[in-house]
């Protein structure tokens, strides 16, 4: 059968329009979908509706399989306004959405948003980033040393100037903020206002959205000496001179409700020809004005507050997304396409070559861009950038529209995010403390000398040298944790708190529980080798403080951030994560069985000839220790909002631990070796023997009495042995213990010490 001609046309069309569908199906269903976000308050006509649709033609035409999908968020779709923009991008990316694609956003949260986002500098290719590589582009896409951007809008603020009433009074556009107030003098005293429309002589753009902000800090930076001088800061005579200027403008030409209108009076001045001077954003503009820089204190100096959309790549999409991210943002941020709508529409760039391109300079004035002085925000002074903006305006107005001196409100924005800590050059307090932890630390070595005094040697026999010199040394790294207080708070200085309380405690302490140890009243095993292994026994509590500072590496503090409202920030550690804490608390337990083991083998060695009066003036030492241990931790627990409160306290407790440490286990025994010399001229021996003397009386008696209480309790424990047998046997021999004088059969010679070992040598060379 032949079939019509035009049927076989329509087969061979519908064979075409199959294999068409068909490819383009096959097609589609490989193309990768970029999902992107962004705030705009220009509707559906903005740069960010025009970069979409050019990129998903250049992608069509160039067969890439990728398309963006814009969510543009605006006034018309949305209530939320650009603070909420930033705070709703915050919370999708905290919660590691993987909704969105790429972000743009308001370049004052880059700090905050940065860990979010893919490293630029590190996935797109180098002569990329090389067009962007200026300080100016650090300020606004670097967070520490990542570039978690790159900026698709530039934006700063300029004067407008109504260039009509200027000739009609033949004056200048002002270069500086006397040649503005002098002007807007002249034309307040010669224009006649409209009652419905009164003319705006300057805005000052000082009210309270974040444009108030950049006011303030454009001001101040316009104020400095010369072009090359820094930006002044808050605490500078500058800054002072600059509010001091523009309280003088606001009051002569202007009025707080002036400098107060939101940007639609700005907008509304601009557009009905009803304003002399402007300061806005770079903003289209009628031809009755011109925009140039702000003025400043001279005609060199100005200043421009920095402000613009960036666009960065999320981490927690695909890394299929990501890649495809990576292309779309490497095309939109393209020199070629910012060549074209900087022409086109006459936005600002981040690609300062673009500024050299003579077609571009004919449709903008590249000269203006290229003599920005700019100022940046400084969203890294606090976390909440928002929350801080806000405050720092209410602080400077305070003196603008309020009662305050200039300097008292730079001072208290100054507070907002200053941190406080007492240092040595700058502060009385800290520099007689300074001294003061030197002085001790003098006297403690230079008595370190009297160790190696052969007349002193009765009074040392406690502990061995080389244990008493490591003791000090113990004591000496204790009283350095004050050190680590002066100064700002840096984990570092956190760690080597905590290293050298450890192995502090550790060396002055352990000596003397090696002396109680090997002091049993009963001979045994442990005791005999630890007398024989004293630095084995020494370096196991080293070891365990090795292991737990090691362990505190890897999860190491972090600094905390002390807000005090209307007041004086400081800094603390803070143990940053739960094993943190629970390597802390481990070390601390392990110094708590220490103290625990020192109570219970005092008591036991309670009345022990040989140590007698070391024990004593050794428990003092671990009291008072330990209640400086206590207030040390309730001063880190306590809210003390005062910073040098703090410090004080702190660093009391310090010197007040390694006095009395040194005092009750070293020191006195130097005292009472200086006083008997001062006192009694004798030689050591005879001095030795008098106190041998009366020292035999008291124990004489002492030992009497003991006897005595030992009959007593014996005859107690054997009338109530029937009924508590098992429990009288451990109280009796605790107690025999805690009676004991000496040391059962079988002792080391070794075990004797101080005052009781002087004894027993003088008292043999005497006879």
């Amino acid at each position: 059968m032949i079939l019509p001609s035009y049927i076989k046309h329509i087969k061979i069309i519908l064979n075409i329009l199959y294999i068409f569908l068909f490819t383009n199906i096959v097609k589609a269903d490989n193309i990768i979908t970029v999902s992107a976000i962004t705030f705009s308050y220009q509707g559906e006509d903005n740069i960010y509706s025009i970069l979409a649709r050019d990129f998903n033609r250049y992608a069509k035409n160039n067969n890439i399989n990728i398309r963006l999908d814009l969510n543009l968020i605006t006034s018309a779709n949305s209530t939320l306004v650009a603070n909420d923009y930033g705070l709703a991008v915050d919370t999708l990316l905290s919660k590691k959405s993987d909704k969105y694609d790429i972000y743009f956003y308001n370049n004052i949260y880059t700090e905050k948003l940065a860990k979010h986002f893919i490293d630029l500098k590190k996935s797109l290719p180098k002569e990329h980033m090389d067009m962007y590589d200026s300080q100016l582009n650090k300020d606004i896409c670097v967070a520490g040393d990542k570039w978690a951007s790159l900026p698709i809008k530039i934006d700063f603020t300029s004067l407008y100037s109504n260039v009509a009433l200027l000739a009609k009074y033949n004056r200048t556009i002002p270069k500086t903020w006397d040649e503005l107030e002098e002007t807007g003098k002249i034309v307040l005293e010669n224009e006649k206002d409209d009652e419905e429309e009164k003319l705006c002589i300057f805005n000052g753009s000082l009210n309270f959205s974040e444009i108030g902000t950049c006011s303030i800090l454009e001001f101040i930076h316009s104020y400095r000496e010369s072009i090359n001088s820094p930006y002044p800061g808050l605490a500078s005579d500058e800054a002072v001179k600059a509010l001091e200027k523009i309280k003088e403008i606001k009051n002569t030409i202007s009025s707080d409700e002036v400098f107060q209108n939101i940007d639609y009076f700005v907008i509304n001045k601009l557009y009905g020809n009803r304003a002399l001077f402007l300061k806005y954003w770079y903003y289209d503009y009628p031809p009755i004005y011109k925009r140039t820089l702000i003025p400043g204190r001279t005609n060199q100096t100005s200043a421009a507050c920095i402000g613009g959309f960036n666009v960065a790549a999320s981490i927690y999409s695909s890394q299929v997304k990501q890649q495809a991210a990576l292309k779309v943002i490497e095309y939109i941020t393209s020199k070629d396409v910012h060549l074209k709508y900087v022409k086109k529409y006459d936005y600002l760039t981040g690609i300062a070559d673009v500024y050299n391109d003579e077609e571009v300079c004919s449709y903008i004035d590249c000269d203006m861009y290229k003599k920005i002085q700019p100022v940046i925000r400084p969203t890294k002074e606090s976390e909440d950038y928002d929350k801080y903006s806000t405050e720092f305006k209410n602080k400077i107005y305070e003196y603008l529209y309020g009662n305050l001196t200039a300097k008292e409100a730079l001072q208290n924005a100054l507070d907002l995010s200053k941190i406080y800590s007492v240092g040595i050059s700058d502060d009385s307090i800290g520099l007689t403390f300074y001294i003061i932890l030197w002085i001790i630390i003098a006297i403690i070595v230079c008595s370190s000398v009297f160790i190696f005094i052969p007349p002193l040697k009765p009074y040392i026999k406690f502990l061995p040298k080389d244990f008493w010199i490591i003791s000090i040394i113990g004591i000496i790294m204790m009283h350095c944790v004050g050190f680590a207080e002066f100064g700002e708070m840096t984990t570092l200085k956190c760690y080597y708190r905590v290293i050298l309380m450890s192995f502090g405690f550790t060396l002055s302490f352990i000596p003397p529980l090696y002396k109680l140890i090997i002091s049993f009243p009963e001979e045994n095993k442990v005791s005999k080798w630890i007398e024989n292994h004293r630095y084995i026994f020494l370096l196991i509590f080293l070891c365990v403080d090795v292991g737990m500072n090691l362990l505190l590496n890897f999860y190491p503090y972090k600094i905390k951030f002390i807000r005090i409202v209307d007041g004086q920030n400081f800094q603390y550690c803070d143990s940053g994560n739960s094993l943190n804490k629970v390597i802390i608390f481990s070390l601390c337990a392990f110094k708590a069985l220490i103290f625990l083991s020192f109570f219970l083998l005092i008591f036991l060695e309670w009345s022990l000839k040989n140590i007698y009066y070391d024990i004593r003036f050794l428990i003092t030492a671990l009291y008072i220790d330990l209640i400086d241990i206590i207030l040390l931790v309730m001063v880190t627990y306590l809210n003390i909002n005062n910073y040098k409160v703090n410090f004080v306290i702190r660093l009391i407790i310090c010197i007040l631990y390694s006095i009395s440490t040194f005092v009750f286990l070293y020191g006195y025994r130097i005292i009472h070796y200086l006083l008997s010399n001062r006192f009694n001229r004798n030689s050591s021996e005879e001095n030795m023997n008098n106190l041998i003397h009366n020292l035999r009386k008291f124990n004489d008696n002492k030992a009497y009495s003991t006897s005595d209480a030992n009959t007593i309790n014996n005859k107690s424990f054997a009338t109530n042995s029937t009924n508590t047998k098992g429990t009288s046997k451990i109280i009796s021999k605790v107690l025999s213990y805690h009676n004991a004088q000496g040391i059962n059969q079988g002792t080391s010679q070794n075990t004797h010490s101080s005052v009781c070992y002087a004894s027993k040598s003088v008292e043999s060379d005497t006879l």
